[in-house]
């Protein structure tokens, strides 16, 4: 005691006194960071679902190398390049296998509906086809079809089933899983189909090269005259155009989820700090000293972050699968990063939170405890 500061037994409980006193404002604050949490969870996991829909092609082909014309940007569009190509790169050296694959856009009329779907033709015995069947088979002749199970289940399609596609009618004769890309369907076509409907056998959209040394082989194909591009130079440009359209409005969404749970719990916390002015001045006149009251700030902020990401985690669960259920076509995909992010982004709101209690605290007046009050 020769420092003159009284010592505590035991510590006095503020955090724990301050929520307890009032459980209705701790639970509404517990609430609005669930639901803080949880909006930045859905919207971090819609745009992972985007990324992954808009790469789900590439990723499933095989190829390591992608013939296209010069200057399209993307393997779905309306550039064409000689079938030839195809033979140059099976004559290549290095390469071990090289199919052709036509893409372009389709407007199907499905019960009244007009719905945008993807058509991709290639060659039965080659890649670029659907890479997981949900039921049915592959098409063979030209007027055989596989249709993702999304646009199946939402228009009720079934194998039999016979459709029009752009001018043609084809039959369904297998339904393909994880086969939606972005934000339309998939539609498989044999590539002769495809050739028969845009009146051009001559022609296809991009090649698709498979090679164990792709940093050699592509020097080799751009000598003969190819324009030629990787996996991921692909993935890279499809994910800027499939979140080009997204990426801002669910950047500012998220932004206003964190900000609000920001504001909530710190608000909520230094209103809780000055709800108990006196009994903090009366701590401080002990000697209590100001570390004990920014611990109880500090505190206070901690228990209701903890206790609404617990609770936000939970929620966030429930929500994805009622995404899933309601619009599969959405999928809210959450990577290790994406959760590294998130957790990040929890603990950066609780430290911008405790700014407000903080400051609430630094302003305690020992003086408080002995102010009569009537």
């Amino acid at each position: 005691m020769g420092d003159g500061r009284v010592r505590f037994a035991g510590q006095v409980p503020l955090a724990r006194r301050t929520l307890l006193e009032r459980p209705g404002r701790f639970a509404g604050a517990v609430v609005a960071v669930a639901l803080a949490v949880t909006l930045m969870g859905l919207i971090t996991g819609l745009w992972g679902g985007f990324v992954a829909q808009s790469n789900t092609y590439v990723d499933n082909t095989g190829g390591s190398l992608y013939i296209v014309s010069p200057g399209a940007q993307r393997l779905t569009s309306d550039a064409r390049i000689p079938r030839s190509a195809v033979e140059t790169a099976r004559e290549t050296p290095g390469v071990r296998w090289a199919f052709p694959a036509r893409s372009f856009f389709a407007i199907l009329d499905m019960h009244d509906q007009k719905v945008a779907v993807t058509v991709v033709g290639y060659e039965p015995d080659g890649r670029g086809g659907p890479w997981d069947l949900a039921e049915g088979r592959t098409p063979v002749a030209d007027d055989e079809a596989v249709v993702d199970e999304v646009l199946a289940a939402q228009h009720g399609l079934e194998t039999g089933d016979r459709i029009d596609v752009a001018g043609a009618g084809v039959r369904v004769v297998g339904v393909s899983r994880g086969s939606f890309s972005s934000m339309t369907a998939f539609v498989f076509l044999p590539h002769s189909a495809t050739d028969a409907m845009l009146r051009d056998p001559a022609s296809t959209t991009f090649v698709i090269v498979g090679t164990d040394v792709p940093e050699s082989v592509a020097p080799l194909l751009r000598e003969q005259g190819l324009a030629v591009v990787d996996g991921d130079e692909v993935n890279a440009t499809e994910t800027r155009f499939a979140t080009r359209a997204f990426g801002r409005p669910l950047g500012l969404m998220a932004l206003l989820a964190f900000t609000t749970g920001v504001l909530v719990v710190g608000l909520t916390s230094y209103g809780a700090v000055r709800e108990q002015h006196r009994l903090m001045g009366v701590v401080a006149a002990l000697g209590g000293g100001r570390a004990r009251l920014y611990r109880f700030a500090i505190a206070h902020v901690a228990a209701t972050t903890l206790a609404g990401a617990a609770c936000g985690a939970v929620l966030f669960l429930v929500a994805r699968t009622a995404v899933s259920w309601w619009r599969p076509q959405f999928p809210v995909v959450l990577t290790g990063r994406e959760i590294g992010l998130l957790v990040a982004a929890t603990v950066v709101m609780a430290l911008l939170a405790g700014v407000f209690p903080v400051h609430g605290v630094g302003r305690t007046d020992p003086a408080e405890a002995f102010r009569d009050t009537t």
